[in-house]
This record gives structure tokens, sequence and C-alpha cells, in this order.
């Protein structure tokens, strides 16, 4: 197989449009697989790869070229995957659920395997993996924007239910998960607040993959609670697009606004303040506009990477019980377990797509700059047949 082509956009340097070639497929790993890749989601995190230069305050930023060296140049972006096996390694067990022709989804976020984060099923948080770089898509193992993707370890694949269709697939691993790791991380406040009053308070900060995500995943969990749902962005089109996917509420903030008018505009001066909020821009004004709009007892689930400080008044956060919680994605369960929700629960409505060919992913991370693109970006490799 590895005698063969495929077609592929890869890294060529910091800043720079991604090269579109022609190379070799890859060979299946002994404990893997090889996958022909149906489609792909173009993720943000996509972009920080690209341009390779993340804030992370104090005036130092992070670069992927830093700890990947040589091997920077010639990656394959991609980490949300859907694909259907076509080789399965020398080694895998008998005894695998899979086979070839399968159709699944990818967790990408593999660690490295040997230290304990990663033993205990916990590899988002390995210890040896220095800003993902071990991770599918964003380092040595190519990923999505390939007609073709090595997967190291067999266990990184879950079959793709029937009745999803594998540009909602694809999307799972990493808009869908971390989407889903957020509402976990503030459950307990929204579960606290529903036991005190009845309902509870949501601030969703930025609709666009995984604010809309967001909104779908809560009606889905929280189908029987009453969660009210309220959306935020500079970006009215977005919003109105949140409140079609079942958002109660949505308010248009003004990037020209200062952080205290945004709050009382949102808590409508105090009168309606948030049990929990997600922040998927990541700027210090959407972290502190929603930490101060939290109730008593509410949570700030971090996501976002646009980076920056946040500056905390230790006594604000104590006095009044306030969590702070960063999110990287979740578990290889995790992904498990909302796959098998989403099967199950059949939402009516999902973030919306478009669906585009991979020549065309430089002007869609073009978009992506710009802000100007609405929901989330497919790379149609293949179409296929459930």
């Amino acid at each position: 197989m590895n005698e063969e082509i495929m077609q592929c956009a890869r890294i060529k340097a910091a800043f720079a449009p991604l090269e579109l070639a022609t190379i070799p497929i890859p060979a299946c790993p002994d404990e893997g697989l090889l996958l022909q890749t149906i489609c792909a989601g173009i993720c943000h995190s996509d972009l920080h790869i690209v341009d390779d230069e993340v804030d992370v305050g104090n005036g130092n930023v992070f670069r992927h070229r830093d700890p990947l060296g040589a091997d920077y140049v010639g990656l394959i972006p991609g980490h949300e995957i859907c694909g259907q096996i076509v080789e399965i390694g020398s080694t895998v067990p008998s005894q695998c659920h899979l086979r070839p022709r399968d159709i699944v989804v990818l967790y990408p976020w593999r660690g490295c395997a040997n230290c304990e984060a990663c033993r205990e099923g916990e590899s988002q948080l390995c210890e040896n993996n220095a800003h993902g770089t071990t991770d599918i898509g964003q380092g040595k193992n190519g990923g999505g924007y390939g007609g073709y993707v090595a997967v190291p370890e067999w266990t990184l694949a879950i079959r793709l239910p029937k009745n999803l269709p594998p540009k909602i697939g694809c999307m799972l691993p990493c808009s869908g998960l971390t989407a889903f790791s957020a509402i976990q991380k503030v459950r307990p406040a929204l579960d606290l607040a529903i036991r005190i009053r009845g309902f509870a308070n949501l601030l969703v900060v930025g609709v666009g993959g995984l604010g809309m995500w967001t909104v779908v995943l809560v009606k889905s969990v929280y189908g029987d609670k009453n969660v009210k749902v309220l959306c935020a962005d500079t970006e009215e089109d977005k919003l109105k697009t949140s409140t079609k996917l079942g958002a109660d509420d949505a308010l248009c903030w003004s990037r020209e606004a200062t952080v205290e008018e945004l709050v009382d505009q949102t808590t409508m001066s105090g009168y309606n303040l948030q049990d929990a909020a997600i922040d998927f821009v990541g700027l210090p004004k959407t972290a502190n506009t929603a930490m101060k709009s939290l109730n008593k007892g509410g949570c700030l689930a971090l996501v976002g990477l646009h980076g920056g400080e946040l500056a905390v008044s230790l006594p604000e956060l104590i006095s009044r019980s306030i969590s702070l919680a960063g999110v990287r994605v979740a578990p290889l369960a995790t992904l498990r377990n909302l796959v098998e929700l989403i099967s199950v629960t059949e939402p009516e409505v999902y973030p919306p797509t478009e669906v585009v060919k991979l020549s065309e992913v430089n002007d869609v991370l073009d978009r992506m700059r710009k802000q100007t693109l609405k929901g989330r970006a497919i790379i149609q490799h293949r179409a296929t047949e459930q």
C-alpha cells in the first residue's frame, strides 16, 4: 500500500499557506491501522498550528516549531478524522472488534502511551506530550488533511454508528468532545442551581463550532431539566444560528464595550446572574466578563486559546465560591460515551457545516482568521456509503 500515493495539505513554513502535495501513502503501523480518510474537520486549533504563535501571557508565546524542530515542516494537520479501515496492523490482537471497511472516528489525543496518565486512560493529560505534538495531526503523526492516516494504536478507533453520517462523526473527537467535556466541568454548578432554584443559567461565550455543539449537547444532556442557555458573541449571524439550535437567548457583545458594560448587559444589571459559563474565545476580556457574570457557587470553564492573562481577585473567588476550570478535550472513554449519546438521542439539529475540497483549505483558514466562517468546515476527501 505504501508504494501508492495520496494527496495532502502540509505545512511548509509558519504563517504560510499550506502546501498541496502528492506523497506516498504511509505504511500501516504494526499495532495500529491504516485509514482512508473520508472527511476531516478544520478546527481552530489547526489554525494555531499553521500560524504557530499562541500568546501564553506575560509577553511569552508558544510555537509548535520549537518542540518539533525540523519535523514542523511537512506536518499534516487535521485531528478531527472519520475514515474507513483499509488495513489492520500485523500485531493487532485477533479479538480486536474492528475489521477492514469499518468506518471509524479517531481519538487523536494519544499522548506518549507510556506515562502514568496515559496508562490510566487519561492521555489528554500526558506528561510527555509537549503541547500536543505527539497527537495525531499535531506533530509527527500525520492527520486528516491527508488522504490516508496511519493510526499508531488500533484502540484509538471507534466504530461510527450507522445512524451518524461521517461529516458529523469527524467532529466528535474534538469540537464535540471538548464541548461535552466543558459541560461536564460546569455540571456540578448547574446541578447545584437546579437543586436550589429548580433551574440554572448557562452562559456560552463564542458561538463558533464548539459553542454551537455546546447548545446541542446541553439539550441532550439536560433534556428533562431546566437549563437556560444564553449565548454571547460579536456576530449577529452566529447568534441567530445558536437560537435555531436551541439557545434560549442571545446577546450581541460590542467589541468596544468595557467588561463592566458587558457584565451589566449579560446579567441585566445583576438580576440575571449566570450559574456557569464556558468561554470558547479565551481572551482576558471575555474570561473576565464571564467570571464577573457568575452567581455564587458558579463555575467558569476556559476553552478558547486566543491567549493572554487573567487577573483574578483571590478574596472574591473565595467569598463567592467561584470555580475556574481549564478544558483540554477528555479521555478516550468519554469520547465513546459521547458517540453513544449522540447515536441514542439523535439530535434533531446539528451545528452547521460547510463541505469543502482539500484544495480549498487555505481559503477556509483565511476565513477563520477573518472570523467570517460560519459553523464548521469539513474537508470531504471522498464520498462513502454507511
